[in-house]
């Protein structure tokens, strides 16, 4: 009988300590689950800042080139919010070299303007609803005609030395990023232990 207590007493002992060790582990993984979830929102807002910032530099590449265009084409589609420069950064799916791409959007933007009757060197003006058909129509005024005009050599060169620093100061805003996340994770994990 003795022997049978003993073995109860041993089992109940296991069980107990088979329980304390599944609570352990469970407390673990809302550890793990935490930490991944502060890392994952980590990742999403790093991400959001590179393509900010991608975007900027795009921006900043082509806006000049492109804004005639995002002018006209910002007042034609009437949705609220639309940014052509988004949408043409958005659309630019990286097969092919950015000059490439932005050569061929201008010049399909040429002939869309062209066929709808709007020439390139004109303003777009949006008004209400002129015909009575609910529908907000396009106008064309002819009267404050800007062309767009080339930029001498010199000037691109400009430009270029301009540049550097500002890449310069984007590579410091990265390491500052970085360091953040590392920081933020070296916490997580340091409360977590």
């Amino acid at each position: 009988m003795d022997e049978m207590n003993s073995i109860k007493q041993a089992l109940s002992f296991l069980l107990e300590q088979e329980s304390i060790r599944q609570q352990e582990i469970a407390a673990l993984n809302e550890k793990i689950d935490s930490l991944l979830g502060t890392v994952d929102d980590r990742v999403k807002e790093f991400s959001g800042w590179v393509n900010d910032r991608d975007f900027k530099d795009f921006s900043d590449k082509y806006g000049e080139r492109l804004a005639p265009y995002a002018d006209k084409m910002n007042k034609i589609h009437t949705e609220d919010g639309y940014d052509f420069m988004k949408d043409l950064y958005n659309s630019y799916d990286g097969k092919q070299p950015q000059d490439d791409f932005i050569n061929e959007t201008v010049e399909a933007l040429d002939k869309y303007l062209e066929e709808i009757g709007i020439p390139k060197d004109v303003k777009v003006e949006v008004k209400a609803d002129l015909n009575g058909d609910g529908e907000v129509e396009t106008v064309v005024d002819t009267n404050e005609a800007t062309p767009a005009k080339a930029e001498p050599e010199a000037e691109v060169k400009k430009e270029v030395e301009v540049e550097e620093p500002a890449k310069a100061e984007t590579e410091d805003e990265d390491k500052e990023f970085m360091d953040s996340i590392n920081k933020a994770v070296d916490k997580e994990l340091a409360k977590n232990k």
